[in-house]
């Protein structure tokens, strides 16, 4: 087996915030985008419901 040290103590203090903040924007981002795409479906789905109602 292949001794690995613990990168969080030898890596340089950019580096690991570019690799550790890179994945959590992108899940942040994809998240944020399905809520948007989400709010218009159901925006539309409720103006048709409430158009249905009044006639």
């Amino acid at each position: 087996m292949k001794n690995q040290e613990n990168i969080l103590g030898t890596e340089k203090i950019q580096k690991l915030i570019m690799r550790f903040s890179i994945p959590c924007i992108i899940s942040m981002l994809v998240n944020s985008l399905y809520n948007i795409v989400d709010q218009i479906f159901i925006g539309r789905g409720v103006e048709c419901l409430e158009m249905e109602q009044r006639m």
